[in-house]
């Protein structure tokens, strides 16, 4: 009988693309998938069936539909049976032990993302890896679906996924009628809600299955399995690491250490065996080295094959300082061994953005040998600190807290040698009103120099000293005054004369006259509060002088002064 091609017209990335894929679409003869752009053609019969017949390289999909308005973003894959109750993939797809490598979704307004948006109940997929997948979404996001109703088995997903509420590695949400068996993913998580490592949401059947992704985001919605258990939902006989993902809780599911999930007894509930007899099981572990895998997916030749499932991040790398390994944070590879710099001696020279290499080597050298891989790590300023003395002037009150440094012997702490920096201190006093003050180095202090940049000050238990802030005194001189007659006495008053303008660069709002009965007394009382009169100002004293009596004026203090 002769081989039929079907030919459908559908958009795919930023086009109409007219393709054609063998096959009829039938159990017996289903289409037969052999690129990205048939890949993305299922969604022109959500009832068929499907195979794929190799393994297909989806880094296309990075730039499929561009976002208008947005120059350089992309939607990407767009996701097959994604429109909630009305499109749903109701078909299957036999990945036959093929790979689809680097797709790419970026939805992040959009509900249920994946491989597929929807997997009614009926449907079937299986026998399929995702490697390396970028999956952004908004709730009911995976790294295969958004929402299964039906069957997933012999799956597995590497990659990034990241979504709001029901995010997980391998499935957003699992519904009532979903069953998931004999799957894992290593995919890194990033959720706003809950999530985990495999499944996000759970109302239905997950058994036989792991995970070991890193899961971040907030601790109450993290799920090291699954992030969140509702209605009839069950899960038997599947695991996390709990190391690797972060994560020691799960709404369901057994944790277990690094070492455990290297282990073939962890996983004796499983049809599972090592290396030597994989034939006919499931799963198969190289133990102590490898997490398990499908039968399919690796032989005893390949398990020797060093696979870096994910590269660590670099963190708290200062500039100055060597690349330690210590820095390194999270990485996950298909065998024991440790992630290091290549050059541990090398010391960056600049911060921000700077590129490094890091080796994966195995612990088992007949392994193989190291890899590499150039990434940007972030470097750090280094943080320099102040010590040392330093003294201010007094001065009169102002109404402000700057303080005029007079003399200092303050010394940057942690300076590189051979770095050109300079200190431009500034300081303050800790108050306004009069008295002596604390004086600290103020926020307003700076460096300087052509390698300030890579630098940063931290005024930390820096040097402190102290300084008056004195009452601004503008004395007047005494001077007779108009007679003032009474029946028996006559008598002379005080008289202050100054220049409201000349006193300060804002003039105040008022003036406070004072008065003492001696210059050795340090307590003035207030007798007068004046408004401010720009210009010549006189006041003369109410009362008659009596015996020694000493006058001033100063801007009056602020009522918390």
């Amino acid at each position: 009988m002769k081989k039929l091609w079907s030919i459908f017209v559908i958009t795919v990335g930023s086009g109409l693309v007219a393709m054609g894929m063998p096959g009829e679409g039938s159990p017996e003869d289903p289409f037969q998938i052999s690129t990205v752009e048939d890949l993305q053609l299922m969604a022109a019969d959500l009832n068929a069936h499907y195979i794929l017949v190799n393994d297909i390289d989806a880094s296309a999909t990075a730039t499929w539909n561009p976002v208008a308005g947005s120059p350089g973003v992309y939607r990407g894959f767009e996701p097959i049976g994604d429109i909630g109750w009305t499109v749903r993939f109701r078909g299957s797809l036999d990945g036959q032990g093929f790979l689809i490598q680097n797709l790419y979704v970026n939805r992040p307004d959009e509900a249920r993302n994946g491989l597929f948006g929807y997997i009614e109940a009926g449907a079937t997929v299986q026998n399929l890896g995702l490697s390396d997948v970028t999956v952004i979404g908004g709730q009911r996001t995976g790294g295969l679906a958004g929402e299964n109703h039906g069957l997933i088995q012999r799956v597995f997903t590497t990659g990034y996924v990241q979504g709001a509420w029901a995010t997980g590695g391998l499935v957003g949400e699992n519904n009532m009628s979903g069953i998931i068996e004999n799957t894992y993913s290593h995919a890194s998580l990033s959720i706003s809600n809950y999530g985990g490592g495999l499944v996000g949401a759970n109302r239905g059947t997950i058994q036989y299955s792991l995970s070991s992704g890193a899961v971040i985001g907030p601790t109450w919605a993290q799920g090291g399995l699954v992030g969140q258990m509702s209605g009839q939902g069950e899960v038997q006989h599947s695991f996390w690491d709990i190391e690797s993902s972060g994560v020691n809780a799960s709404a369901a599911g057994t944790g277990k250490t690094t070492s455990e999930m290297l282990e073939l007894v962890t996983f004796s509930s499983l049809d599972i065996a090592d290396v030597e007899n994989a034939n006919g099981h499931t799963w198969v572990i190289d133990s102590g080295n490898a997490y398990p895998t499908f039968g399919w997916n690796i032989t005893p030749e390949q398990i020797d094959t060093i696979n870096v499932l994910s590269w660590p991040e670099a963190t708290e790398i200062t500039f100055g300082d060597p690349l330690l390994a210590s820095s390194l944070i999270g990485g996950q590879a298909s065998v024991a061994g440790a992630f290091t710099f290549e050059d541990p001696s090398l010391v960056p020279t600049t911060t921000g953005s700077y590129a490094a290499t890091i080796l994966f080597t195995p612990s088992d050298s007949s392994a193989g040998d190291s890899i590499a891989e150039t990434v940007d790590v972030e470097v750090q300023p280094r943080v320099l600190t102040v010590s040392g003395t330093f003294s201010v002037a007094d001065k009169v009150q102002d109404g402000r807290q700057d303080a005029a440094i007079i003399n200092d012997s303050l010394t940057l702490n942690n300076l590189l040698p051979g770095s050109d920096v300079q200190l431009q201190p500034r300081a303050v006093f800790s108050a306004i009103g009069l008295g002596t003050h604390v004086v600290t180095l103020s926020s307003q202090s700076s460096l300087t120099g052509p390698d300030a940049a890579f630098y940063i000050l931290s005024l930390e238990n820096a040097p402190t000293t102290t300084g008056a802030i004195e009452a601004l005194e503008i004395r007047g001189r005494p001077a007779p005054a108009q007679a003032q007659s009474s029946p028996d006495t006559s008598s002379q008053h005080a008289r202050l004369e100054w220049h409201g303008s000349a006193c300060h660069q804002d003039p105040p709002s008022m003036y406070e006259v004072l008065r003492t009965t001696s210059l050795s007394d340090p307590d003035w009382e207030s007798v007068a509060l004046l408004e401010r009169i720009d210009g010549l100002h006189t006041w003369i004293s109410p009362d008659p002088v009596q015996g020694s009596v000493y006058y001033r004026v100063r801007i009056a203090p602020p009522p918390n002064g």
